[in-house]
């Protein structure tokens, strides 16, 4: 059973099914994480937004329309849907995310990491779409979106480039701490 929290956000995605095939949704449902770094351990209350197993009229799209709680309604879509069983787990490795550098793009925080694509067969660049805020006292991650890279900056031929700059997750959960407390970036379901 999932737990709940009072926010304002999907905690429990619904199992989609196509042609006698069920997509069980239970990776997605919120959770706590806590994230352990020298000075404190910093406890998040994790979401994961429409966006990470929905893209309209790609090649692994589905005729299935899900909608999120802001009205956005978007096709399933296999490949993200494959790939976004392990943000979990991504998210839990203390090894990875402590390691990791964010990025910023308006309001959003993203990194990227190399991960196997089940269609391909290729390890490809993986972009994962944040947001930190706080929201009823608890400190937020919400997931906007995670997608294969294949345009744009990220892409093996258009990587990153290094004078970019980034935070690692211990300043960002730092300066989250410091905001005065009815500081939220307003997280919202949707984003590509």
């Amino acid at each position: 059973m999932t737990k709940k929290f009072h926010i304002e956000a999907i905690q429990k995605w619904e199992s989609q099914e196509y042609e006698n095939t069920s997509f069980d949704m239970s990776h997605l449902n919120a959770h706590e994480l806590i994230i352990h770094s020298k000075k404190m351990d910093y406890k998040l209350v994790v979401t994961y937004g429409l966006h990470c197993f929905t893209k309209n009229d790609s090649p692994f799209s589905l005729p299935i329309l899900v909608k999120d709680s802001s009205g956005d309604t978007r096709q399933f879509d296999v490949e993200r849907y494959l790939a976004s069983k392990e943000l979990r787990n991504i998210l839990f490795s203390e090894d990875i995310l402590g390691q990791l550098r964010f990025y910023k793009s308006d309001q959003k925080r993203y990194f990227t990491i190399h991960k196997m694509n089940n269609f391909t067969n290729k390890i490809e660049p993986y972009k994962i779409c944040v947001t930190f805020f706080k929201e009823n006292r608890l400190l937020r991650l919400h997931v906007l979106t995670a997608y294969f890279v294949r345009e744009g900056t990220g892409t093996e031929d258009n990587p990153i480039p290094s004078n970019t700059p980034s935070f690692t997750i211990f300043k960002l959960l730092s300066d989250l701490i410091k905001s005065p407390k009815s500081s939220s970036s307003g997280a919202k379901e949707g984003y590509r």
